[in-house]
């Protein structure tokens, strides 16, 4: 067997066997389908009365990649069946997450009979029961942690734990999609991408319905390059699940991130439910535009402008930005710039007293016990253990540091010897068999990481760049590479006659010759 499969299977710790499975659950007929539940068909039933009684039906959706998905699936499969309906975003910055009962009222004057909430609502007790008080029904489609009050106000709701479908989380997306799978009677290869975008956008565990999803998603949008999604890859027709994750949902994301315009929240719905080439481009290139504001937004803000916290092993920081939506990219960034859990605070535009917070984290820097620790602190949390989002009074932004940077702390010193697994190679095994065989344990994502590597190269052996930001080396017939962004001063303090890198793999394109490379942002002297 060869060597490089025999260390990847090590490493995700599955056997050959395990591969061969994952490798050929990638089709429609491999997905586990909820059309026994209970709770899901009294949801159909509920729609289809819907239907026949002519009244009208809102979706509520929600301003990020899963929720915008969901509402596009759903708002398309209503005009197909002849429902009557409409949709909203919400405004991150003018309606903040949620139902809220500003909206309810609104709805109520145009006449809404129903309101469906998708990836969103679950929680929203007060809000739904207030819809109720005005005659107005609400019905559910969530993935969220729910409130034990939810079947109290909403007789209809398609939750995947609630109603006994999965007991792993899945996005609002994919339930929605299997709601418009049945209504239609078929499924459909567009919707599946949309759902596929938000297992990677809302860091899904890659198993099970969610790893059918995310291999759908490539497999459909390289097959049939749908214009709209494709016209935000610049029409690239080679496609790979990078793209997807550092391209696509990216830009789908950035309006919701930094807009405080109401339309153009709902604009990104519409790019979704649009593939006339004007209303794509038209609608395509004001979300670009959003996307370059949000890069350089992002760009220019620098940590050591803003208050910071830190301890040995956890940075804090309260950035005085007037964008909150961004605090989750803050928090990433400068988490990967000092390989440290990091804590981002910014002021919540809806209300001047509290903070909107971004955490991101990583092995073994659990947050479970830290947001347990401080529920009663939190006015509002989501997330997971390692990246989660959250608000909070300003009066309680010490603590929440404070406890934040001793919880992490107190990791690192049960666990001082954690070392971050890698796999070691050469750079001979930089090669085209080998990534082959690596792309046959794609897609990676929650619960089944991209792996790390480590090589260890002769300083003899090294290039450095003309401009001097990289160094490079090859393999001996050329056709691997690896290359160090950084500095490369910092080789004249590395003991010995070698220096370890640490990356992850890439193909490389370039006059239509590839290259296996090795990206690495890591040494180890």
């Amino acid at each position: 067997m060869n060597a490089f499969l025999i260390s990847l299977l090590k490493y995700f710790k599955i056997t050959l066997k395990d591969l061969e499975t994952r490798v050929n659950t990638r089709s429609f007929v491999d997905l586990k389908r909820p059309y026994d539940l209970s709770d899901f068909q009294n949801f159909i039933s509920k729609l289809i009365d819907v239907k026949n009684s002519g009244d009208k039906l809102v979706i509520y959706g929600d301003y990020d990649v899963d929720g915008i998905s969901a509402t596009a699936i759903l708002k398309s499969t209503f005009d197909q069946i002849g429902l009557k309906s409409g949709f909203y975003i919400p405004n991150r910055y003018i309606d903040g997450y949620g139902l809220t009962k500003t909206r309810i009222d609104d709805f109520k004057s145009k006449e809404y009979k129903y309101i469906l909430t998708v990836d969103n609502g679950i929680s929203a007790i007060d809000s739904i029961q207030y819809a109720n008080s005005l005659g107005i029904e609400v019905i559910v489609v969530d993935h969220h942690e729910p409130s034990e009050k939810i079947k109290d106000v909403s007789k209809f709701v398609f939750h995947q734990s609630l109603s006994k479908f999965t007991t792993y989380n899945c996005s609002a997306a994919s339930l929605s999609y299997f709601i418009a799978a049945y209504l239609l009677n078929k499924d459909i290869e567009y919707f599946a991408t949309l759902a596929g975008l938000a297992v990677f956008s809302d860091v899904m565990p890659m198993i099970e319905n969610n790893l059918i999803f995310a291999k759908l998603a490539l497999k459909f949008l390289s097959q049939y390059h749908f214009s709209n999604l494709s016209y935000l890859l610049n029409n690239k027709y080679s496609l790979n699940y990078d793209d997807l994750t550092f391209y696509l949902i990216p830009a789908l994301n950035a309006t919701g991130r930094i807009s405080n315009d109401v339309l153009s929240t709902n604009n990104v719905c519409r790019f979704l439910l649009s593939f006339s080439p004007d209303k794509v481009t038209s609608l395509g290139d004001r979300i670009l535009a959003f996307n370059e504001k949000r890069k350089n937004i992002v760009s220019q803000l620098k940590k050591e402008d803003n208050k910071c916290f830190s301890t040995s092993h956890a940075q804090a920081f309260i950035i005085d930005g007037s964008l909150s939506g961004i605090s989750g990219l803050l928090a990433n960034r400068y988490m990967r710039d000092a390989k440290m859990p990091t804590l981002v605070l910014m002021p919540n535009e809806k209300n001047q007293e509290t903070y909107v917070g971004s955490i991101r984290s990583f092995k073994p820097y659990s947050l479970t016990k830290f947001i347990s620790q401080n529920r009663n602190s939190f006015i509002d949390i989501g997330g997971h253990e390692l990246a989660s989002g959250f608000t909070i009074y300003k009066n309680k932004s010490f603590q929440i540091i404070t406890s934040f940077l001793s919880d992490m702390e107190k990791y690192y010193l049960l666990n001082p010897d954690y070392d971050e697994e890698y796999i070691d190679i050469t750079l001979n095994d930089l090669n085209t068999e080998n990534f082959q065989i690596y792309s046959k344990f794609m897609p990676f994502g929650n619960c089944f990481e991209k792996p790390k590597f480590k090589i260890e190269v002769s300083k003899d052996d090294l290039i450095i760049s003309k401009n001097k930001k990289a160094v490079f080396a090859y393999s001996s017939d050329k056709t691997g590479k690896l290359v160090y962004f950084g500095d490369p001063s910092f080789l004249d303090s590395v003991p010995g006659d070698s220096v370890s890198f640490i990356g992850t793999l890439e193909e490389e394109y370039f006059n239509k010759n590839i290259t296996i490379c090795l990206k690495c942002h890591e040494y180890i002297s």
